[in-house]
């Protein structure tokens, strides 16, 4: 990217930050399965970044916890690029972070 926009700054990387009609397209799938697959479950659901309207979720562990404990077949190419753009987003986020607020949480307590 560097050599072809040299002045660019990364902001996002996507897919990572997903809802439930994210997660079906990817996986070719209806909403509604998805939904009842996350939502109406016994199992401990994946821990979303936001609880609301819409729910959002970090797609990697939305796919590792479908392959965990509803032994859903996910593509490995596609749990892959999850895991990289979620850790390139992540990151961006530290980057970004103030570094005072960092060090607070770094204190013992």
């Amino acid at each position: 990217m560097r050599s072809a926009l040299p002045d660019a700054a990364h902001i996002e990387a996507s897919p990572d930050l997903v809802g439930l009609t994210d997660v079906a397209s990817l996986l070719g799938v209806t909403r509604q399965n998805v939904r009842k697959l996350i939502v109406a479950c016994a199992a401990p659901e994946p821990v979303p970044v936001h609880a609301g309207r819409p729910t959002i979720w970090r797609l990697a562990g939305v796919l590792r916890w479908l392959a965990r404990e509803k032994r859903y077949p996910i593509p490995p190419e596609l749990l892959e690029v999850a895991e990289a753009t979620m850790q390139l987003n992540l990151a961006v986020a530290l980057r970004d972070a103030d570094p005072r607020a960092q060090a607070d949480r770094r204190a013992p307590a």
